[in-house]
C-alpha cells in the first residue's frame, strides 16, 4: 500500500534533488528503486564544504514552481521519519530551509533502519517517507512516516 501510495506522489513530481552517495551510503539510482526516476534531476554537491543554506536559497529560486521530491541519506532512520546524519548537521541546515512542501524522501538499509524511536533533537530534520534497501532480497520496502 506504501509503495504505491509513493509511486502516485513520485508521478506528480517535476523535479527530484538527489546526492551522491558517500563512503557507504545507499546508492538507489543503480538498484531497482521503483518507480525509475523519470524527472528532472539535480544532484546536490558531496562537499561538505558547500554552505547548505546557500544550496538551499539556490534550489528553492530555481524550483519555485516545481513540485519537488529530494531523496535523503543517513546513518539511521525510523519509521517516525528521524534522520540521523554524520553528526555535521548539512542536510539537517539544507532541509530546515528549503519548501515544506518537498517531499523528503530518507534512504537507507536495513541494517540503518529501525520500527523503534530514534532520539529526534530539535534541529532534526523529520522525513517524510523512508525507503529502505534490503541486500538480500535485492528490494525496497516503502514506509510513510508514522505520527
Amino acid at each position: 500500500m506504501s509503495q504505491e501510495k509513493l509511486h502516485s506522489i513520485l508521478e506528480t513530481c517535476s523535479v527530484c534533488i538527489a546526492y551522491l552517495p558517500f563512503h557507504e551510503e545507499v546508492e538507489y539510482s543503480t538498484f531497482s528503486f521503483p518507480p525509475k526516476i523519470h524527472f528532472r534531476k539535480i544532484v546536490l554537491s558531496n562537499d561538505k564544504n558547500t554552505d547548505p543554506f546557500k544550496t538551499a536559497l539556490e534550489l528553492e529560486g530555481k524550483l519555485r514552481n516545481e513540485k519537488v521530491c529530494i531523496f535523503i541519506p543517513g546513518t539511521a532512520f525510523d519509521v517516525f521519519g528521524t534522520r540521523h546524519g554524520r553528526g555535521a548537521g548539512w542536510y539537517d541546515r539544507l532541509l530546515s530551509r528549503v519548501p515544506k512542501e518537498w517531499i523528503r524522501i530518507g534512504v537507507t538499509d536495513v541494517p540503518r533502519f529501525s520500527h523503534e524511536r530514534l532520539t529526534r533533537e530539535s534541529w532534526d530534520e523529520p522525513m517524510d517517507w523512508i525507503l529502505v534497501y534490503d541486500t538480500l532480497t535485492s528490494s525496497w520496502e516503502v514506509y510513510e512516516a508514522m505520527p
